[in-house]
């Protein structure tokens, strides 16, 4: 299994792991003075679809119950004993990277700051803090939350259909996998698959793989059978259908949703690979389930 699979599914099993049923998503707050903590406890998290999971005093405190909980958002004084905010983001950062970070401080120290910026902290929030602003800061790092699950879900559901297709080895498939071109295309078909609803070309994935265009050109269609535009449309049409599922969506805006900015073209496409336009496609859909 290559590297970069590897990851990828590591990735994809965390989220799953954080996300829980109903929806909801985990917050841990930590702060060494009482009355910030009692504070920020006051504000109506639920509101915002976050659950506290654990209220930390210090930074070791706040490490343990983030390991133990795995929270979508940790909410965290950056002055604390054990270990500052700074040296927690950073073990974070290397043991639950999907977990996001605000720092809420009353020291004005442009070198914390810019050592949060390096660090990927969504934001940083300096003492006396208005409820107003931290829930404004909390609903835009709860959006890049929802955009990198829903991303995430959307890799692993193409990554179980390229499988389905026999475009995606098997993970029970290592001896495969360890030949130069066999990772080589499977990482391709992983690039296609996260990215299909951009406007990716041969190019930018032989870029993305470092192949020379030509060379993953033959790649793909000795290994899949298939040429890269073939394999990116199916990808494309494939997520329109499940997309078609959703009474509520136009169908304008489900061909923005897989990669095509013209309506009409997107349409056509579609029926020369599954029959039939959108539409009357929709409508078979419906009425199979009567």
């Amino acid at each position: 299994m290559s590297l970069c699979w590897r990851l990828y599914r590591d990735q994809i099993l965390e989220f799953l792991l954080q996300q829980g049923g109903d929806g909801v998503m985990k917050l841990v707050l930590a702060d060494d003075e009482h009355i910030v903590r009692q504070g920020l406890l006051t504000i109506k998290w639920e509101d915002l679809g976050f659950t506290v999971v654990g209220v930390g005093t210090n930074g070791l405190e706040t490490l343990d119950l983030a390991r133990k909980t795995q929270p979508h958002l940790v909410l965290t004084d950056i002055r604390m004993p054990g270990i500052d905010g700074i040296e927690l983001a950073k073990i974070l950062q290397e043991e639950l990277p999907a977990t996001k970070i605000i720092f809420l401080t009353a020291h004005h120290d442009f070198d914390y700051a810019y050592a949060a910026v390096k660090m990927n902290v969504m934001d940083f929030l300096l003492k006396p803090t208005e409820p107003e602003e931290i829930l404004a800061s909390v609903e835009r790092v709860k959006k890049s939350i929802q955009q990198e699950i829903e991303r995430k879900n959307t890799m692993a559901s193409m990554s179980r259909q390229l499988r389905q297709h026999g475009l995606l080895a098997d993970e029970g498939l290592p001896s495969d996998l360890e030949r130069p071109h066999k990772r080589a295309v499977q990482e391709s078909l992983e690039y296609i698959a996260a990215n299909y609803k951009e406007d990716i070309t041969l190019a930018s994935t032989a870029e993305a793989v470092h192949l020379s265009t030509g060379y993953l050109c033959r790649l793909l269609r000795n290994e899949t059978g298939q040429t890269f535009l073939e394999i990116l449309t199916r990808i494309r049409m494939e997520q329109a259908a499940l997309l078609l599922q959703d009474r509520d969506m136009m169908i304008y805006e489900i061909a923005e949703q897989v990669g095509f900015k013209d309506a009409r073209y997107f349409s056509r496409v579609f029926r020369e690979h599954h029959g039939l336009n959108p539409t009357d496609y929709r409508t078979k859909l419906f009425q199979e389930e009567r």
